[in-house]
């Protein structure tokens, strides 16, 4: 017995309908769950500690890799999530799953519950990876970890793990030209949140992996 479709967006709902699965795929990025976490470890504000970003590195300098790894994994959840709602919801197939995944991550820079001060969107564009180029997310993946294992900057590694990612897609048939310039967007966005990294790696600033973290200056 065949299984039954899974359901997408009724074309009687129209553009609200669309819109309301988007602002779904928003909701859910804009989860602040690094700043969650660390309210239920007893960190009044996790933006006023170490780089004073919610996501998964200042968390594990600030509680440890196990928590931070926790927050990596929903970070990464809510980007998958995203993408999965436009790729079952939204009648565009693949470019459905790419608006929601970048609606998710968006959220996640730009959190309407912590008044649009989020995150980088590494760990959230990893999750849209995940969900929609899963062989392209291994190989950033081991970009990554190699990158860091060499500098021990967490930075550095998601910089260039997110563009060789995107330097895949240009020795591959498998990605057409929407692909690539989707995912030229979430690389784009990724370098933007890093720019003050950037600038830290240029003056030799900026804290490497293990490096503890203390309050934040005002």
């Amino acid at each position: 017995m065949e299984m039954p479709a899974l359901p997408r967006v009724c074309p009687a709902g129209g553009f609200l309908s669309i819109a309301g699965v988007c602002f779904l795929a928003y909701l859910a990025g804009a989860l602040p769950f690094g700043y969650l976490v660390a309210r239920f470890r007893g960190v009044e504000d996790i933006r006023l500690r170490g780089s004073g970003n919610i996501g998964a590195t200042n968390v594990m300098r600030v509680l440890g890799p196990s928590w931070g790894a926790l927050v990596l994994v929903l970070d990464a959840s809510k980007g998958a999530f995203g993408a999965c709602l436009g790729l079952v919801y939204l009648p565009w197939g693949r470019m459905g799953g790419l608006l929601t995944g970048l609606l998710a991550v968006a959220g996640h820079n730009w959190p309407i519950f912590l008044r649009f001060k989020g995150g980088k969107g590494v760990a959230a564009s990893f999750g849209v990876l995940v969900a929609l180029y899963p062989g392209l997310a291994l190989f950033a993946t081991a970009v990554f970890a190699l990158t860091v294992l060499i500098s021990r900057y967490v930075s550095l590694g998601s910089l260039i793990a997110s563009w060789a990612a995107f330097g895949a897609t240009l020795f591959s048939f498998r990605y057409d030209s929407f692909d690539r310039i989707a995912i030229a967007v979430f690389c784009i966005l990724i370098t933007v949140r890093h720019k003050d990294n950037i600038r830290r790696l240029i003056s030799g600033t900026e804290r490497k992996l293990g490096n503890s973290a203390g309050k934040r200056s005002k």
